[in-house]
């Protein structure tokens, strides 16, 4: 999977506009459009610092986890869209 872009610039994961959470968490159950979803995932800097080296795998982020059951793109709960 390729880097993760990621345009909140105040979460603790965001390096240079890459996500490095160990796996990003799409909320949105019932969400029929992309605005309705959001990032579980999301942890603000101005509480929990900059953690771009917490995670297990090396690099960017390279999992998606969502919970949009009507997202084209959503297998199993994994995310299968192309980044």
């Amino acid at each position: 999977m390729n880097k993760i872009n990621c345009n909140a610039n105040n979460c603790s994961h965001n390096s240079n506009g890459v996500c490095y959470a160990n796996r990003i968490n799409v909320g949105g159950q019932g969400a029929t459009e992309a605005c309705e979803t959001c990032c579980g995932s999301f942890l603000d800097k101005k509480h929990y610092s900059t953690l771009t080296n917490n995670t297990n795998a090396d690099g960017p982020c390279d999992c998606i986890v969502c919970t949009a059951e009507k997202c084209t793109y959503n297998d199993n709960k994994l995310c299968t869209a192309e980044t």
